[in-house]
């Protein structure tokens, strides 16, 4: 195969110089591998290699940085170098169609930049090629390719002494002929290395090599010649360069001498002030060898001096900047586009425009900052070029990034390549916003004075220099009619005025030609006769170099006009009735502030302040305002004409006064003012009132809020929330009346202040509930919940009452603000529930376990509303033992209720519940009417006691239910007895004395229950007769144990004797307690040791026998707790 670039002559020559040097068939060759290594150090290049090609086969004879076959010749590169005794450079393979498909290319190892210098046997005779390559395009210097062709040289002599050795090999009988034949090689490869150091001069580089076995150095002369001295044995090389090279770049040189010494390879570039004093930049690199054909390892190097191609960098870079900053400072926007049409490139100042993005913008994504009115005809202008490979020229709006629109002219041309096709579009975008304001500005200049003479509603009149008639408008033409309009175009304008009047027409037709305005008014009469009154403005009409080129006359009818004047005086004296008549003070000054009107109010407050008179100056008379900012709020009527209204602080009235200032016609000001210091204080209360408590004067809800959410907005800090609620506060609302109720509120609101210390931290949410906000840990937290609770324990007295009260509150914290001001709420809210179901009195600290204790309560609460449908609820009894007779005579019935599910219920779980969402009511009726009806089967000397509660005893009925239920059971009164708590009759009221008289009045028994427990029991002794005393258990489980419970105890009883009632002693549990209560004089024992409470009062054979007694032996103590009656424990 011959390369198709080389006569076939030559090529068979060429092959026949290859079989005759036995090249084809040469092995590996050191020499050649080692000029490919300095080959591939000299040019920085990863790979190097020499080639030999014959008719069909590259031979591969050398490389370095690659491991390539032989291959056939159409697949080499070198095929292309051998073409011609030149270098052959290709700085991007890809770019080059010879080398672009080559898989040498495409594929590993991938060459994208190639040069290569033909291996020359004689001129025109190339046997092969040396080859450098890299896997990145690169620039190839001329002065590169010289040193190229001189090693191409060195190698093509390793051929040529590679074919005598050979022959000295094959032919030992011409040993002598070899011998010269080497002696010629010899000379030649001095000859070489004499080229080497020229091509060193000539690439201004030089090479060194360190025996990494004896450290020896040795320089070839292109160092000395890049130092700038002439080599010279008695140099220290290694001193002699360390002292050329800059003092910045020694780092550089240590580097590099470390590499060496660890026989590793580098590359740096530094700087050397040579002998001439000239500052140079040298590229260095350096690599180990192994040892070769006897010759030890080694380190080789070349140094190059890259002066120049800094300099071209340098150059490079300005010239970069120079581009950029020309197009950013350029007023127009390049762009370019590919042959179809997609944007390839967008300057920087339109990203800056549009806020879009490189990528937002490239392609057609640039149309979306189009305006959709402007889209679909640039878009087909451009489709247009583009098929017609024509300028694209055409205009559009663009959205900025505020969002408003600017008009822009696009223009573009193609470049096209030698076939017509197109290769790119190079377009700018030129903002004409400005233009296209100025042109739609003088198209509506034109249309406007195209419409003057035909628009105005005043006659105009256009004349020329001489003051005759050009042109009327079409009103004038209208108001004369086309007759007489034809007659006076071209006629003096002078001569169409009566007589009276013309001397001051022709005035200002001379003022005008001389270059001035002239105004005057006059009445004249008009077609029909009537007298017109007429304000006529002549004006010179300039052209744009000044030159007056006409006269405008703007006569206007001011009939209408004048008579509005006259109305406006009429106007005016009677505003001038009313200024005088009017409540609010008025003064009027002029633009010096010099008084020119007072109104009557105004003189009467000014008399009482300072001795201001009408014609002095304002400040004169109030000059302590001058320092404040009343004349500064005085400057916009002034300035620009502005009304003002503000109120101030008048110090020597001592009042607020309202004050509004208005321009008048005359640049002065009138200002209206009056005292508002009343509404001003109302305004106050309101501001007040809409972020306070009207009651307490504490925070609103809206004002805690905020509070709140600035507390978790800081952080930084633990933040909790105080939720407090007041126990038993409804009691006092519904007993006591409103009234009182209010006055507890003020008074609790104040303790808590003072408890607090900080009331913008402390709010009243609404009823009874209170809320706090506290900064500090929980500990702290609780003990000031503590403080707050303890603070209302002490009675408080309103109007003539004792009140006792307790308090519950609910707390959550947040230690990391990630709680929302409403969880925050919620939470404490959870909290406080827990704390009154807990029985009120405590403080509760939120838990996660709260939430589902509540929807525990919730359901139960739910279950309990149909109890009473469902007979899930039953009475139980418990006997009272009397103690005298030892006999029961009564039994107290107790409430039970049995859920089909939770099982037996606790009473004290449901009772609060039944409390709490008013179930009571209902439920009480029934154990009322229940308790009743099955008393009735009992013997008659047996008694029921049944439970009120506090929430029965608040309903004004309860006597009538009380009244219902034994008629309707036929239960004698007496059998009766209704047990009242302390907390029922918590407070001193006419409605506690009222129901409980009402109840006594019907002739049942009353009971007051749970003795000892409370605040108010002694003092209900006093003002209402009970039938019984009850004492709590507490007291009785202390017998035997604790002296002072039982000097209690007998106190209790013997008070209880003297006022004639029946003493009744609950829990009793052992014979011991029995006994002592007998021996201590008590009426009547309740508890476990006397019986258990059960569905019958009592076994029903005993019922039956008419026996009441307890059969002997009837222990009935036991562990479990006791359960509670309807209301409270038994």
């Amino acid at each position: 195969m011959f390369s198709p670039t080389m006569p076939s002559v030559i090529e068979e020559e060429r092959i026949a110089s290859i079989k005759e040097l036995g090249a084809d068939a040469m092995g590996p060759s050191p020499s050649l591998d080692r000029i490919c290594d300095l080959a591939r150090h000299i040019f920085a290049v990863p790979i190097a290699y020499v080639s030999v090609l014959d008719g069909e086969t590259q031979w591969l004879k050398a490389q370095c940085g690659v491991s390539l076959g032989d291959m056939p010749r159409g697949q080499a590169l070198c095929d292309h170098t051998i073409g011609a005794d030149d270098v052959l450079v290709v700085p991007d393979t890809l770019e080059d169609e010879r080398f672009a498909t080559n898989a040498l290319v495409t594929a590993g190892p991938g060459i994208r930049f190639y040069a290569g210098a033909p291996l020359l046997l004689e001129p025109g005779i190339r046997l092969g090629a040396l080859c450098v390559a890299d896997t990145a395009p690169r620039v190839f210097r001329s002065d590169q390719a010289v040193i190229l062709a001189k090693l191409a040289e060195v190698a093509m002599a390793e051929l040529i002494r590679h074919r005598a050795d050979v022959k000295a090999v094959a032919d030992r009988d011409e040993l002598a002929r070899v011998a010269q034949q080497k002696a010629e090689r010899d000379e030649e490869v001095l000859k070489q290395r004499t080229l080497l150091s020229q091509a060193e001069s000539v690439s201004a580089s030089g090479s060194w090599e360190v025996d990494l076995t004896t450290g020896e150095l040795t320089w070839s002369d292109g160092l000395y010649r890049l130092l700038g001295v002439e080599p010279d044995a008695g140099h220290d090389a290694a001193s002699l360069f360390r002292r050329s090279v800059h003092p910045e770049d020694l780092h550089l040189l240590d580097e590099a001498i470390r590499a060496v010494e660890g026989a590793r390879s580098f590359a740096i570039e530094i700087r050397i002030v040579d002998a001439a004093g000239r500052t140079r930049h040298l590229s260095s690199r350096g690599g180990p060898m192994e040892a070769i054909a006897g010759r030890p390892p080694r380190m080789v190097g070349i140094l190059c001096d890259v002066s120049e191609a800094k300099a071209v960098e340098a150059r490079l870079r300005e010239s970069e900047d120079h581009h950029r900053h020309a197009v950013e400072l350029s007023p127009q926007i390049p762009w370019t586009a590919d042959a179809h049409g997609g944007i390839t490139e967008a300057g920087p100042r339109w990203l800056e425009l549009t806020g879009m993005t490189a990528a937002q913008t490239l392609g057609h994504g640039w149309t979306s900052a189009v305006h959709p009115d402007d889209l679909p005809p640039t878009t087909a202008k451009w489709a247009y070029a583009l098929d017609q490979r024509c300028p694209l020229d055409t205009e559009y709006r663009v959205m900025l990034r505020s969002g408003t629109y600017r008009w822009f002219r696009a223009y573009a041309a193609p470049r096209l390549a030698s076939d017509g096709s197109v290769l790119r579009w190079y377009g700018t975008l030129e903002d004409i916003h400005d233009r296209k304001l100025a042109e739609a500005g003088l198209r509506q200049s034109v249309a406007f004075a195209r419409s003057i003479l035909d628009g105005s509603p005043d006659f105009v009149t256009v004349l020329d220099l001489d003051g005759r008639v050009r042109s009327l408008g079409r009103k004038a033409m209208e108001r004369l009619s086309q007759d007489v309009a034809n007659r006076i175009v071209g006629r003096s304008w002078a001569d169409t005025w009566p007589k009276a009047h013309r001397a001051a027409v022709k005035q200002a037709v001379a003022h005008a030609r001389a270059g001035t305005g002239h105004r005057f008014s006059c009445i004249c009469p008009d077609r029909v006769g009537a007298d017109t009154s007429w304000d006529i403005t002549v004006d010179p009409v300039r052209d744009a170099d000044g030159t007056i080129t006409h006269i405008l006359v703007i006569s206007r009818d001011v009939s209408e006009q004048e008579r509005m004047r006259r109305e406006v005086n009429a106007a005016r004296a009677q505003v001038a009735e009313v200024l005088e008549s009017t409540t609010d003070c008025v003064i009027v000054v002029d633009r010096d502030s010099r008084v020119t009107y007072m109104n009557p109010h105004a003189r009467t407050f000014v008399g009482r302040t300072s001795a201001l008179k009408v014609g002095e100056v304002f400040w004169d008379a109030y000059p302590e305002y001058l320092t404040t900012d009343l004349k500064r709020r005085f400057e916009p009527v002034h300035a620009r004409g502005e009304a003002v209204k503000f109120e101030m602080f008048a110090q020597r009235a001592d009042i607020w006064l309202e004050i509004h200032a208005f321009p008048n016609g005359s640049d002065g000001m009138s200002i209206f003012f009056r005292d508002v210091t009343e509404a001003r204080r109302a305004r106050e209360e309101i501001v007040h009132l809409a972020h306070h408590d009207p009651l307490t004067g504490l925070l609103n809800r809206t004002s805690f809020n905020k509070v709140l959410e600035e507390a978790l907005e800081r952080g930084g800090e633990e933040v909790a929330v105080l939720l407090l609620d007041l126990d038993l506060f409804k009691e006092v609302n519904d007993t006591m009346g409103h009234p009182v109720g209010d006055a507890l509120l003020r008074a609790v609101a104040r303790r808590l202040r003072e408890t607090v210390g900080d009331g913008s931290r402390m709010a009243r949410l609404g009823g009874d509930e209170f809320a706090v906000v506290h900064i500090g840990d929980v500990g702290s937290a609780s003990a000031f919940a503590g403080r707050m609770t303890a603070c209302l324990r002490p009675p408080f007295e309103i109007d003539g009452n004792v009140i006792h009260l307790g308090a519950s509150v609910g707390l959550a914290r947040v230690a990391d603000g990630r709680r929302s001001t409403d969880e925050l709420f919620k939470a404490a809210d959870i909290a406080l529930y827990r704390a009154k179901a807990d029985g009120g009195g405590t403080v509760r600290l939120f838990e996660d376990g709260m939430l589902e204790r509540i929807r525990v309560r919730q359901f139960m609460k739910q279950e309990l509303g149909g109890a009473l449908e469902r007979e899930e609820l039953h009475l139980a009894y418990q006997p009272l033992l009397d103690l005298r007779s030892g006999t029961v005579r009564a039994v107290e019935a107790l409430l039970r209720w049995d859920h089909p599910t939770k099982g037996s219920v606790s009473p004290a779980e449901f009772i609060p519940l039944a409390e709490e969402t008013g179930l009571i009511v209902p439920i009480g009726d029934w154990v009322l009417q229940t308790a009743c009806r099955q008393a009735t089967e009992w013997p008659e000397d047996v008694s029921v006691a049944v439970n009120v509660s506090a929430v029965q005893f608040r309903c004004n009925s309860l006597p009538l239910k009380v009244a219902a239920a034994l008629a309707r059971s036929g239960l004698a009164p007496a059998r009766l007895e209704l047990e009242i708590t302390e907390s029922v009759l918590l407070h001193e009221s006419e409605h506690n004395m009222r129901i409980l008289h009402a109840l006594k009045g019907l002739g049942v028994r009353i009971a007051l229950d749970d003795f000892g427990t409370g605040f108010s029991s002694l003092s209900y002794l006093r003002l209402f007769p009970f039938d019984k005393l009850k004492l709590d258990r507490c007291f009785v489980s202390d017998i035997g144990r604790s002296s002072q419970s039982e000097a209690i105890i007998r106190a209790a009883g013997e008070m209880g004797r003297a006022l004639s009632m029946v003493t009744t002693a609950e829990g009793v549990e052992t014979a011991d307690q029995l006994a002592w209560l007998k021996a201590n004089g008590w009426s009547q024992a309740q508890g476990y040791f006397v019986g258990r409470p059960s569905r019958l009062p009592f076994d029903l054979a005993y019922r039956k026998g008419g026996q009441t007694e307890l059969p002997s032996g009837s222990d009935a103590r036991g562990k479990e707790q006791k359960t509670a009656p309807i209301l409270g424990q038994a």
